[in-house]
């Protein structure tokens, strides 16, 4: 799939998303940093976030065409500690895609763009994980 980056409207979007993933990130960082825990309704709706931002940002990179596969394991019986181990995992995650070097240089490295492409692929499928766990315990 062709991308115009030179389409300032393109790299708007881009770039909002990827500052928005990192600003959400920093909001569950604050919590855990304190101690505590994040409550099923805001994790709920920030995962709902980041899954849709995510994928539109692997969309518009297009950094690999294969999907990594990411085992996620299913939580039938979630908890207040498990979705937020599962945000903590998801926070580690959104790091690794947004502090990958290949944001950082002018030269695409392909093994960059294979990490960033794994990584991104792991905050979407954990952003769904708990999306879903965080609704088992709101109803």
């Amino acid at each position: 799939m062709e991308r115009n980056f030179s389409d300032p409207r393109t790299l708007r979007q881009m770039n909002e998303d990827f500052i928005r993933l990192q600003s959400i990130r920093a909001e569950l960082v604050k919590v855990f940093e304190a101690g505590s825990t994040v409550d099923p309704k805001t994790l709920k709706s920030s995962s709902s976030e980041i899954r849709k931002r995510a994928t539109r940002l692997r969309t518009m990179l297009s950094l690999t065409e294969v999907r990594s596969e990411v085992d996620i394991t299913r939580e039938r019986n979630a908890t207040i500690l498990s979705i937020n181990k599962r945000a903590f995992d998801l926070c580690l995650e959104v790091s690794r895609f947004t502090g990958n070097p290949l944001f950082k240089g002018k030269v695409i490295v392909i093994a960059h763009a294979r990490d960033a492409s794994r990584s991104l692929d792991a905050v979407i499928a954990i952003a769904e994980a708990l999306q879903r766990e965080s609704s088992q315990l709101i109803h």
